[in-house]
């Protein structure tokens, strides 16, 4: 029995290792370009339509649980989507079928609310994704959820003693990276891990994570979990948004821990998608993810960030599809800007 129990958590660290580093996929990333069609299985039960008169439109609240008195709203919304960013829902909508025609996409899905005034549009919302190194922020929440309630979480070293037996996973776009050999805090790998996407600093904390309070995490949000027996996880933009605009409301973490997770964030120096075309000094608080298929011809691209224009705040997440590694990149910034420049003339 112990040899079983055993063997079933070093299963469990692997299925969660590879969700979190991007996928086995990864393991081959972005190094094949043959072609291939979108996939029926990735998709969910397309969302309801968007409801023209806003008064007609229902609100839904999650609330957190595990309380003995109290119940707090993580967030609240429209069910439906406001008809104020049809202009620009349609635009997206344009700029996805032509690139997917060319042949430059795959598919392409992107979510936006307005954190201000609470107006969202999704565009391709039923089509899933793998979220690759996306993963890494409800990570981050994981840790800092934790350390509300034992701060010393933040300041334990742990050393870069060993590698994953199958090796890092490999990723096109590099930063930052821990030294093996030497210790860090908890608190310096969720920066590396989550700023500088570093797989060695995700590799450690990973290790010495409590797997059921990462997966409580997406539970908490409403999010669908990963299923720790099958590491083909997928997720959708709108739902991924989630992790980000917990942060943004306050209402997930503290809020030390939420402007802490924040500040990680925003030292994230990936400028080839969202950032690339937008002003440079623009406040933005992002993570990018990557994934690769060689059997399968696929890569992909993603970028969920909170993106602070003047008083006008809001939260964009696209995930893309493709043939080629070296088009995603201008894909997930083109859009970006298209968004940028509805929402500054809004």
């Amino acid at each position: 029995m112990s040899l079983l129990m055993k063997a079933n958590k070093s299963q469990i660290y692997i299925n969660l290792l590879s969700i979190v580093l991007g996928g086995l996929s990864s393991y081959f990333l972005f190094s094949s370009h043959s072609s291939i069609s979108a996939s029926k299985a990735d998709t969910k039960p397309a969302a309801p339509a968007v409801v023209q008169n806003a008064n007609d439109c229902k609100y839904k609240s999650l609330r957190e649980t595990g309380f003995k008195f109290i119940s707090p709203v993580l967030y609240r919304e429209r069910e439906c989507e406001s008809d104020i960013h049809a202009a620009l829902k349609a635009t997206i909508q344009n700029f996805i079928s032509d690139n997917t025609k060319t042949g430059r996409i795959i598919s392409a899905s992107v979510y936006f609310r307005d954190l201000s005034k609470g107006d969202w549009i999704s565009v391709n919302s039923e089509q899933v994704y793998a979220p690759g190194s996306l993963a890494k922020v409800p990570m981050l929440l994981c840790y800092l959820k934790d350390a509300e309630t034992n701060p010393a979480i933040l300041t334990k070293k742990i050393k870069f003693d060993a590698l994953p037996a199958e090796g890092m996973p490999h990723q096109t776009f590099n930063s930052k990276a821990i030294v093996f050999g030497h210790s860090y805090t908890v608190k310096e790998l969720l920066e590396y891990m989550a700023a500088y996407s570093d797989n060695g600093a995700t590799f450690l904390l990973n290790r010495d994570v409590i797997v059921n309070h990462y997966l409580k995490v997406y539970r908490d949000l409403g999010v669908d979990a990963p299923d720790m027996a099958d590491h083909d996880y997928k997720i959708t933009a709108k739902d991924y948004s989630r992790f980000l605009w917990v942060l943004y409301n306050g209402t997930y973490l503290s809020d030390d821990m939420s402007e802490l997770a924040c500040d990680i964030l925003s030292k994230g120096d990936f400028k080839e998608g969202m950032l690339k075309e937008l002003p440079a000094g623009l406040p933005v608080v992002h993570k990018f993810g990557q994934v690769g298929d060689l059997s399968r011809g696929e890569h992909q691209l993603h970028e969920s960030a909170i993106i602070y224009l003047e008083n006008k705040p809001y939260l964009l997440t696209i995930m893309t599809k493709g043939r080629n590694k070296e088009d995603l990149p201008a894909i997930i910034s083109q859009l970006s800007a298209l968004v940028y420049d509805h929402m500054k003339h809004a």
